[in-house]
């Protein structure tokens, strides 16, 4: 990673707050804003990092900066764009049921864990749907059972925090 999104956030990462620190280049202060989901940034002016007087000013900044951002509505357009980089290759049926068989679990084990029912994994193994449409297993489905796959410990693990979460109907 490179630039903005290289940056980390200030330890505590489930923190708000604005960090102000001297410019480098001397002549003033520097302001930071930070909160849960956001890469620390700098308060820009024009493009620009702001450079303030003094840290009150430069402080005050960075909290209007930050709690504008996180007051103003989400686009959907926004949300749509950074959802992902690319397309997943998805499993067909056969290298979903040849994947599933590797990780030694059965469907049903599987879909419990997975929070799907037997018709849908069924429908992925097919590689169609009730309405005859193409459905393919979707991509935390090969990332669950690749992860099963590395190690049949998290089969144990995703088993627990399946039994855990669930509460009977």
């Amino acid at each position: 990673m490179t630039g903005a999104s290289a940056r980390k956030q200030p330890s505590g990462l489930l923190h708000f707050g604005v960090s102000i620190k001297p410019d480098r280049n001397g002549g003033g202060y520097i302001a930071e804003y930070y909160a849960p989901g956001l890469v620390p940034e700098a308060v820009k002016e024009n493009g620009k990092v702001a450079i303030f007087p003094d840290k009150a000013s430069a402080e005050l900044a960075a909290y209007r900066v930050r709690d504008t951002i996180l007051n103003t509505p989400r686009r959907y357009s926004d949300v749509k764009s950074n959802a992902k980089n690319g397309r997943y290759d998805r499993l067909t049926g056969p290298e979903f049921a040849a994947l599933l068989q590797e990780t030694g679990i059965t469907l049903t084990l599987f879909s419990e864990i997975y929070g799907t029912t037997m018709k849908r994994a069924f429908s992925w193994i097919d590689g169609k749907n009730d309405k005859g449409e193409a459905e393919f297993a979707p991509h935390p489905a090969r990332v669950l059972l690749e992860l099963f796959k590395a190690n049949p410990r998290n089969i144990d693990v995703a088993e627990d925090v399946t039994h855990k979460a669930t509460t009977p109907r």
